[in-house]
């Protein structure tokens, strides 16, 4: 049997089948030589002198740190503890920074040198009064904070993080942390003393000692036999008109160091002749109606008045005073409506106390005439 030339030669392999099979060699290639780049780059990364962080050198960093635990301390903003730090390794551990987590805590050194075998005080200033949304007065309650280190061994530099904790007892809470004495007449004058309780375990207090900016008022704590703790305030002979608020700040002293409160006080000095209202608006009525108000008139300081003139600036206007006890009065004010829309009037009165001093007092009002 004679075969063709044709037929003995191999089959040929098609074009499209050898430009698949290179793409897929290609792509493979690819793939291996990216990671190992990948793993070269982080392997270059991890042992890059100056770099810290987390690592296979961080986790045999051979750093212990000591006296992290305070135990129970009273709640204080400068509460000092002093933490150990021992090098369990063969090389000198230098510690380049100490980076507190918060503005609570103060370290010093700022920097340190650990050799081998050796351990270093390393002291800290905690403010164990941060408090959180849920902290209640007088209560105890866990405090932690952290502080990180940057520890360079060698040529790596790698970042040790210290927790700080302990028990905190609330010292004092002051109740209320505003005291407002309100309105007080300008002749109700030296005022009474104020007297504002001091809320915690008293029996740990050693000393309170109030600072007020003002000269003229005086501050004192003072301590019952039950261990409770009172401050006692009392004002100059006289204050002048006008607002009064005033920083008294506690420096509280205990066993185991000093902290801090504050309280405010606040009051308002007026005239010691009160209206009630001091000024108002006539029920609207049509032209020709009259409309009424009673004003009250008191001494705040509970001496007696005499109603002396009464004034009206509207002609349509009456004014009829009525002693009332105690030395205060009422005047009945009947107001005739004139004309259309709003307009504004006032009552002056001319009181005299019972010890001859006289004051004039306005009480302003408004009348709204309505269409018929």
């Amino acid at each position: 049997m004679s075969h063709s030339p044709e037929s003995a030669r191999p089959a040929a392999q098609s074009p499209s089948g050898a430009h698949l099979l290179t793409k897929g060699v290609f792509w493979l290639i690819a793939l291996v030589a990216a990671g190992v780049l990948g793993h070269w780059l982080a392997v270059l990364a991890a042992g890059r002198p100056g770099a810290p962080g987390a690592g296979p050198a961080a986790t045999a960093l051979p750093l212990m740190a000591t006296r992290t635990d305070f135990g129970t301390a009273l709640e204080h903003s400068e509460f000092r503890w002093t933490i150990g730090l021992r090098n369990e390794g063969g090389a000198e551990i230098a510690v380049e920074r100490f980076l507190p987590s918060c503005d609570c805590l103060r370290v010093t050194p700022a920097a340190a040198r650990i050799a081998p075998g050796q351990e270093v005080e390393v002291s800290l200033e905690i403010d164990t009064t941060k408090r959180d949304a849920a902290y209640q007065p007088n209560t105890t309650r866990e405090f932690s904070s952290t502080l990180l280190a940057d520890c360079r061994v060698g040529t790596d530099v790698i970042r040790k993080e210290i927790t700080v904790h302990g028990t905190v007892t609330g010292v004092f809470s002051v109740d209320p942390k505003a005291l407002d004495l309100g309105q007080i007449s300008v002749l109700a004058q030296p005022l009474p003393p104020a007297w504002v309780p001091l809320r915690g375990p008293g029996a740990t207090v050693l000393a309170v000692v109030p600072q007020v900016d003002d000269t003229g008022w005086h501050a004192e704590a003072v301590k019952d036999r039950d261990d409770q703790w009172y401050l006692r305030l009392t004002a100059p002979p006289a204050l002048p008109l006008g607002g009064v608020t005033l920083p008294v700040r506690l420096a509280i002293h205990t066993a185991s160091g000093e902290t801090t409160r504050q309280l405010v006080l606040k009051a308002e000095v007026v005239e010691d002749i009160d209206l009630s209202p001091r000024s108002f608006a006539l029920s609207p009525g049509r032209v020709g109606d009259q409309a009424e108000e009673t004003v009250h008139v008191r001494s705040r300081s509970g001496r007696r008045l005499v109603i002396e003139r009464i004034a009206v600036s509207d002609p349509g206007a009456t004014a009829a005073p009525r002693p009332l006890d105690g030395g205060a009065w009422e005047v009945a004010l009947t107001q005739r409506i004139a004309s259309l829309g709003q307009h504004e009037c006032r009552m002056t009165l001319v009181v005299r106390d019972q010890d001859g001093r006289r004051s004039e007092v306005i009480c302003p009002y408004w009348v709204n005439g309505l269409q018929q």
